[in-house]
């Protein structure tokens, strides 16, 4: 008889861990075969390196990572995630002190989506989610723009805005979270939309508030 273990996970939600995967070979082969980044499971190479987030605090155990570099293949993790009845957290540059972004389910990792394109004559910067401030910097160096950035270079756009971003400038340009006009990102159900003060107004104000980031399933 599987021997399981019920615990609380770090969200308060209790879940079931059994230390089997909860996916079958084929469902993973049918994932990977539509995917543009790489996904990684336990036994494959580089897998413990991966698990783990810039806190080794935290040792956790993810049955699978998937290391996305484009929208759809996020799209597809939340899919496999439903399909499997997995929880997922999210990690861009893995700096959470709490240790949100690992758990011992699904990783959607977007280091990966890492883009960083400047409109220097208005003054307007589109970066991907894993694009750390270490490339966002260097990028801005001549151009004669700022934004507030992470005190180390490896942290992420994402997880840094979406937990205010204060900064070593931050009293002369205020928060990172302040100087976001719109957001696009995909939701639990798998839809993609995009967020500003004038569309979804509501989704905007909460991805910039520091409301840490929790298991959407």
């Amino acid at each position: 008889m599987r021997r399981q273990s019920r615990v609380l996970s770090r969200s308060g939600l209790p879940s079931v861990e059994t230390g089997v995967p909860r996916f079958s070979d084929a469902a993973l082969a049918s994932l990977s075969a539509g995917f543009a980044g790489s996904v990684s499971v336990a036994g494959t190479a580089g897998y413990n390196d991966a698990r783990k987030g810039f806190m080794h605090t935290y040792q956790s155990f993810p049955q699978i990572i998937g290391f996305c570099v484009c929208e759809s293949d996020v799209v597809a993790m939340l899919a496999f995630a439903r399909d499997c009845g997995l929880r997922v957290v999210a990690r861009s540059g893995g700096h959470s002190t709490a240790g949100y972004s690992v758990n011992d389910q699904i990783v959607v990792d977007t280091s990966g989506i890492a883009h960083v394109l400047i409109d220097r004559a208005a003054r307007r910067a589109r970066v991907g989610a894993g694009a750390n401030f270490r490339k966002l910097k260097l990028m801005l160096d001549g151009t004669g723009l700022h934004v507030p950035g992470g005190g180390c270079e490896t942290v992420c756009v994402a997880g840094y805005m979406q937990g205010g971003g204060y900064a070593f400038t931050s009293r002369l340009f205020g928060m990172n979270c302040d100087l976001v006009e719109a957001v696009t990102m995909v939701l639990a159900d798998g839809s993609v939309a995009r967020a500003s003060a004038k569309k979804n107004a509501d989704l905007f104000w909460a991805v910039r508030g520091g409301t840490g980031n929790q298991p959407v399933f």
